[in-house]
């Protein structure tokens, strides 16, 4: 799994964790079930806060809470 951030976007780090792992489920490349690295060993490699990295973990739990894609979950059907 490859996330990157770049630090010159005008978008939050925070947002564009949560938006790439969003589009990676979306998208299947990352399938329900796959446990992602801990939250400080993410935040460790790449290079930011603990909490700015927790609140990309918590922005996506709010729209997918089981970590699955189904309808019940997806943003574009719930209005989230």
């Amino acid at each position: 799994m490859i996330i990157r951030v770049d630090p010159g976007s005008p978008t939050p780090p925070y947002e564009q964790i949560r938006a790439q792992l969003a589009t990676m489920i979306e998208a299947g490349t990352l399938a329900a079930g796959t446990q992602l690295p801990p939250i400080r060993q993410l935040a460790a490699d790449l290079g930011l806060a603990t909490n700015t990295v927790a609140r990309a973990a918590e922005r996506l739990r709010a729209v997918y809470p089981n970590g699955s894609t189904n309808s019940d979950a997806d943003p574009h059907t719930t209005g989230r």
